[in-house]
C-alpha cells in the first residue's frame, strides 16, 4: 500500500514528513484542486529528490491550529505560483464530432445553407464514422481547461462560489442541448428552505427530468428493434440505467429539497449536479440519434 511504502523510507531524506498531514492528504486527494495534486504527485516525481520534495510540499499544504485540528493551507506562495503555471499550461485541443442531423440542429438551426458555407470554408469537416450509414461532422476547438476540485479551502467547501470557468462550462453545455440556465443564488436558497418551488428551478428540473424520460424511451425502442447484443446495445443499456438513476435523483431533489449524497443544496453544488446531468444527456442524445441512423441503415 502507498502509505506503507512511505513509512518504510521515513529516514531516507532530510525532510521529515508530518504523518498527520500525509494521511490528511490521502484522505482529501480526490477533492483537492487539480493543480495541488499535480504539484504533490507529478512534479515531485520529476525532482532530484522526489520524496524530500513531496514531503516539503505536503508539510506546506496543511497547518494545525491551537487545538491541533488540521486545516488546508493554499495561501503559501508555492501553491499560488503553481496554480498560475498549471492553468496556463493545462490546455487541450480537441475534435468534437456529431451525427449530421444533430450537428446541423445544434450549431446551424437546421439551416443547410449556413452548414454548407461553413463546410466550404473548412470551419467544419466530415469526420470518420464508426457507425455504418451515419455521417459525422466535426470542428476543432482549443480551450484552456481549469480543473478544480471540490474545495479551495476545506472550511468553505459547501459555500464556495462557482468559478467563472465552471459557470461558462455549464452554460455552454446547457446551450448545446437546448436547456436554459436562469436560476439564481437567491432562488436556490429559497428552494432549499421549502415553500413554493421558484419558477426557474421548476423549469430546469422539469427539463432535465423530461429529457431523461424521452431518451430512456427512445433507447428502449431501439433495443427492441436492434436484434443483436453488441457494443451499441451495451452502451444504450448503460446510458438508460444512468438516466433512470438521474430520474430518481431529480425527483428526490424536488420532493425533499436536498441534493443526493447529503450535499448541501447551494447553487454551486446544484450547478455541479446539473452539469453531470447535462453532460450525460448530451452523450446519451448523441448515442440515441446515431443508433437511430444505424438502425435505419440496417433495416434498409
Amino acid at each position: 500500500m502507498e502509505g506503507e511504502e512511505e513509512e518504510e523510507d521515513e529516514g531516507d531524506e532530510s525532510t521529515s514528513r508530518d504523518k498527520g498531514f500525509a494521511l490528511k492528504f490521502q484522505k482529501m486527494k480526490k477533492d483537492l484542486p487539480a493543480y495541488v495534486v499535480d504539484l504533490v504527485e507529478t512534479q515531485s516525481a520529476k525532482a532530484a529528490h522526489p520524496r524530500e520534495f513531496k514531503s516539503k510540499i505536503i508539510n506546506k499544504l496543511f497547518k494545525r491550529d491551537k487545538s491541533g485540528k488540521i486545516h488546508l493551507n493554499l495561501q503559501d506562495a508555492c501553491f499560488k505560483e503553481h496554480k498560475k503555471l498549471y492553468n496556463e499550461n493545462f490546455s487541450k485541443s480537441s475534435e468534437i464530432s456529431y451525427p449530421e442531423s444533430i450537428f446541423k440542429g445544434m450549431f446551424y438551426a437546421n439551416n443547410d445553407d449556413k452548414f454548407e458555407a461553413a463546410l466550404a470554408k473548412g470551419e467544419i469537416c466530415e469526420a470518420k464514422s464508426s457507425v455504418p450509414g451515419v455521417k459525422f461532422f466535426s470542428f476543432q476547438t482549443f480551450k484552456a481547461v481549469q480543473k478544480t476540485g471540490c474545495m479551495e479551502e476545506e472550511e468553505l467547501s459547501s459555500t464556495a462560489k462557482v468559478s467563472k470557468d465552471q459557470a461558462k462550462i455549464l452554460s455552454e453545455c446547457f446551450s448545446r442541448i437546448g436547456w436554459k440556465m436562469k436560476h439564481s443564488t437567491d432562488e436556490t436558497k429559497k428552494f432549499a428552505k421549502g415553500g413554493s418551488v421558484p419558477t426557474n428551478i421548476e423549469a430546469v428540473l422539469r427539463t432535465a427530468l423530461e429529457a431523461q424520460q424521452k431518451l430512456s424511451k427512445d433507447a428502449m425502442i431501439i433495443l427492441k428493434k436492434w436484434g443483436a447484443d453488441d457494443d451499441t446495445t451495451k452502451n444504450l443499456r448503460k446510458y438508460h440505467k444512468g438516466s433512470q438513476e438521474f430520474i430518481v435523483k431529480l425527483d428526490h431533489i424536488k420532493q425533499f429539497r436536498e441534493l443526493p449524497d447529503d450535499e448541501a443544496l447551494t447553487k454551486p453544488n446544484f450547478d455541479k449536479f446539473l452539469l453531470k446531468v447535462a453532460d450525460h444527456t448530451e452523450q446519451f442524445n448523441v448515442l440515441v440519434e446515431s443508433s437511430k441512423g444505424a438502425l435505419k441503415a440496417k433495416i434498409n
